[in-house]
């Protein structure tokens, strides 16, 4: 994210994130400073809970009203803050008042990420809540055969939006622990070879058939995984096999 000053900064993060100040469901969008104080809210999202700009500029993002109801939930607001100020994106789910003087709540997940100027330095820091309350688990979207329900988890609703991402991919793509196990490969790489994916998750990469052409190449796999969790960014190319059968494709 870049912007050239904090002048006009949420209005133009609402125009990125489109449907923010008009969706129909409980929705929060905040822009703070680097030490949580608030530096201004969509309209949308005071005229929901009752308040006005005046309520919440200056005051630490976790002391505004949405997390009162909470000491603990005020903390793990503020832990977001605090680590989304260091560059890294928050992520976390939390209870949140709807209303001033009210006492319905719902589920927010709320996500806090660092904004950065021009210079590449981290100014600002926008915080968003979308309202992921249970509401009878009608699937809202399906994509390539995977639903996206109302009442999803933010980790089941994460783990499916990665499954179709992968799925998505022409190129073989897979997914693995540091450790170099598999945790997931892309539909379009099992599909060309006639596999599932049960047949190599929890399996070390190197150890599945596309790598056993020769002890030079499944070396280079499994020293390349080893380079990789260290922190480089490795890219070589070689020979694979291609099918069970045994042809190979480079």
């Amino acid at each position: 994210m870049s912007v050239a000053g904090a002048e006009g900064t949420l209005d133009y993060f609402l125009k990125k994130l489109g449907h923010a100040a008009t969706a129909e469901r409980f929705r929060l969008v905040c822009l703070t400073g680097l030490d949580g104080s608030v530096l201004e809210c969509s309209p949308a999202t005071l005229e929901r809970a009752g308040l006005t700009q005046p309520d919440v500029v200056g005051r630490p993002f976790w002391t505004t009203m949405w997390w009162e109801a909470s000491q603990a939930t005020g903390g793990e607001v503020r832990q977001a803050l605090l680590q989304a100020a260091q560059g890294d994106f928050a992520r976390c789910d939390v209870a949140a008042q709807v209303k001033k003087n009210g006492s319905e709540t719902v589920l927010l997940d709320l996500t806090v990420a660092p904004v950065r100027s021009e210079d590449g330095v981290v100014r600002w820091l926008l915080a968003e809540g979308r309202d992921v309350t249970g509401t009878g688990g009608e699937v809202l979207l399906t994509v390539r055969g995977t639903a996206l329900r109302a009442d999803d988890t933010r980790e089941r609703y994460r783990q499916k939006i990665a499954r179709i991402a992968l799925d998505s991919m022409v190129q073989f793509v897979g997914l693995l622990d540091a450790e170099g196990t598999v945790l997931e490969i892309n539909q379009v790489a099992l599909d060309a070879v006639g596999i599932s994916l049960s047949d190599v998750e929890g399996r070390p990469f190197w150890t599945t058939f596309w790598w056993q052409v020769s002890d030079e190449i499944n070396f280079g796999i499994r020293d390349s995984i080893r380079r990789a969790a260290q922190g480089e960014f490795v890219r070589w190319t070689r020979r694979f096999t291609a099918a069970p059968a045994g042809r190979r494709r480079s």
